[in-house]
């Protein structure tokens, strides 16, 4: 198949792809171009404890997060192998009114566990959503040493809620090490 130059229309051309058989399609969250694999709380298998208790806001940020025998899990594909940190990314409240931390985490990936608390490590601003800032907390480091497909779950070992906030998780992110 050939396309063509130059687009038959400036402003609206379409391409139409027929396909042969039933399309191989892989819809895993992937890493990205720039080495980062995000996994979105809201993407996440979520494995109840209760009827009440873990739920999504609007924005698919993790709420009422209070109950430790509550846990989520992911599988991704990693393109580019490599050492990732593993930071945690929970949510203020509107115009960073409150937020709870020091909760213990529980971490397993590529087959390596690690633990670590959720603490202020620093900050991040969604620009998309200014109002409701971000906490990012550090909570260590995995190997991944080729490309393919992983899980990832995150099991809380103890959870702060004396302001009834919880663990209010945005994601998880796999980031190269050293960046």
């Amino acid at each position: 198949m050939q396309l063509p130059g130059a687009a038959p229309d400036a402003y609206d051309s379409v391409v139409a792809l027929e396909v042969e058989g039933e399309p191989q399609v892989d819809t895993s969250l992937t890493q990205q171009p720039g080495g980062t694999v995000t996994l979105p709380a809201h993407l996440s298998e979520v494995h109840h404890a209760g009827a009440e208790g873990l739920r999504f806001d609007s924005r698919g940020v993790a709420e009422r997060w209070t109950n430790k025998e509550e846990w989520v899990a992911w599988d991704f594909r990693v393109v580019r192998p490599g050492a990732f940190d593993v930071v945690v990314v929970t949510s203020e409240q509107k115009y960073g009114r409150d937020w709870e931390g020091g909760h213990q985490l529980e971490i397993e990936a590529a087959g390596q566990r690690l633990s670590g608390k959720v603490e202020r490590d620093g900050k991040e601003v969604d620009p998309a959503n200014p109002y409701w800032p971000y906490v990012i907390s550090k909570l260590g480091r995995v190997r991944v040493d080729r490309a393919g497909h992983y899980s990832l779950t995150l099991k809380p070992q103890s959870l702060s809620s004396e302001k009834k906030l919880g663990l209010t998780l945005v994601s998880v992110r796999l980031v190269p090490a050293g960046r």
